[in-house]
């Protein structure tokens, strides 16, 4: 027993060398069923098989084919008929096996190796490895994704949809339309992501990411200057977003079977903590650190402000000293934090969804209203809060209490977005109707001032009796 383990053992450690190439040599001249040592072998070999204790195979470069019937001491040279390299062999008896190699080639043998011949194969990409869990039934990998099956040892083989499409080829078409209102990808998700877009940039735009734009023009020296802020800007939000492009792409590479959404929200943490260097760990933890630290302080100073300056001295007390609001400030941040905390506990692990209501859905009731204090006269103060307050119920009902109590059903995205956008349109313009219209002398110095587009009809005429336009 142990000579013949010992045997095995040796027999392993030859092909193990064969296979990495540590015995090929430049090639020479060979004759057929000529009687080889393990040295004499002047092929590079890629691939082996055992197809008993005595029985070796061995694979390689230009379609060589060595067979060893005394455990590896000598070999012969086997006609495979091909000169192409063959880069896998499979045995799953002592006498049925396969071979795949260069250009799509497949060849089978039925007597233990001794005799080859080419099968059918419907592709020319290089096949790299094969199997078959019975005579049967096998399948070959090559390049490109490219995978065959066969139910008949061989005889015939089908092309399998290659592996990186999973089966969603069709999201390569991207007017590949489900149906108007049904399943996956229908027209009316697809109509309502051409509006998010273009209300969703412009209503954010004239609220949130105005701040940035503003104050790069107003640190700028001159209009020039100014001018070439702003395309400064965007280039520098394109190569942001194209690093993070390359990022995610990056994350999928090295992740490519993580289902769980929840898991990939947690890419960037196990990118950083186990494939970063030591060294960089510390720098990666410093900046995961100053990123959570920096949101938090603005959000907190934000929720502040808006609640302090915005609505408890606009409307709630006008005379208020600096001490109280510096007082109602303070409060007001323990209640942002206070709240953040529950908000957390609700989420849970489900931070995209999260991410995708607190963005999109629970602000879309308040993206037409962004637009409309730019470009409606008569929209005031009292409609925009009346807007945020509402939309905020609203979103809340919509989306989550209605559906959970089976009051309505639990719509798709995109009919919560229509949604929202029209029962919040119920609560602002009723609300900026029946309110006073905003002072015209400040309405008429923003009008000479910016020249907004829209409906301005009634201040522009007060701007021309005062002789303000030209």
């Amino acid at each position: 027993m142990a000579e013949r383990v010992s045997r095995l053992a040796w027999s392993a450690g030859i092909l193990v060398c064969l296979a990495a190439g540590l015995v090929a040599v430049p090639s020479g001249a060979q004759e057929p069923g000529q009687v080889l040592q393990a040295a004499e072998i002047r092929e590079n070999i890629f691939c082996s098989a055992i197809l008993s204790d005595s029985v070796y195979l061995l694979a390689g470069d230009r379609g060589k084919i060595f067979r060893s019937e005394d455990a590896g001491k000598t070999w012969r040279e086997i006609p495979s008929g091909v000169r192409v390299p063959l880069f896998s062999v499979r045995f799953v008896d002592g006498q049925n096996g396969w071979i795949c190699g260069k250009s799509g080639l497949i060849l089978s043998s039925s007597d233990g190796g001794l005799t080859w011949k080419k099968q059918n194969s419907p592709t020319k990409k290089h096949l790299l490895g094969i199997d078959f869990v019975d005579t049967k039934k096998g399948c070959v990998v090559g390049d490109w994704g490219q995978a065959l099956v066969t139910e008949d040892g061989g005889t015939t083989w089908q092309v399998v949809e290659r592996s990186h499409y999973q089966g969603q080829r069709w999201r390569l078409n991207p007017l590949s339309f489900t149906g108007l209102f049904r399943g996956q990808f229908p027209v009316a998700w697809f109509v309502t992501m051409l509006v998010v877009a273009l209300l969703g940039g412009f209503g954010m735009g004239t609220s949130i990411d105005w701040y940035t734009e503003a104050q790069r023009i107003q640190s700028a020296r001159t209009v020039r200057d100014a001018s070439y802020s702003i395309w400064a800007g965007t280039l520098a939000g394109l190569i942001r977003n194209a690093m993070w492009a390359v990022a995610v792409l990056g994350f999928f590479v090295l992740f490519p079977h993580i289902a769980a959404q929840k898991d990939y929200e947690m890419g960037w943490y196990v990118i950083g903590f186990k494939y970063l260097p030591v060294g960089m760990v510390g720098f990666f933890f410093a900046g995961i650190l100053a990123i959570h630290l920096s949101t938090i302080s603005t959000h907190l100073n934000l929720g502040a402000m808006y609640a302090t300056r915005d609505f408890y001295h606009h409307y709630v007390n006008p005379q208020a000293s600096e001490r109280r609001l510096v007082w109602v400030g303070r409060i007001a941040t323990l209640v942002v934090l206070g709240g953040s905390f529950v908000f957390g506990l609700i989420i849970g692990e489900e931070i995209t969804a999260w991410l995708i209501f607190a963005l999109w859905i629970m602000a879309a009731g308040v993206w037409l209203p962004n637009i409309l204090q730019v470009i409606w006269w008569r929209f005031n103060a009292w409609g925009y809060l009346s807007a945020w307050a509402a939309n905020l119920g609203l979103s809340w009902l919509v989306v989550w209490v209605l559906p959970r109590f089976g009051v309505i059903p639990e719509l798709p995205d995109y009919l919560q977005f229509w949604s929202l956008i029209f029962l919040n349109a119920l609560v602002y313009v009723p609300v900026t109707l029946l309110t006073k219209p905003e002072d015209m002398d400040h309405l008429v110095r923003y009008y000479v001032m910016s020249r907004p587009i829209g409906f301005w009809g009634p201040v522009r005429r007060e701007a021309l009796r005062r002789g303000l336009l030209g």
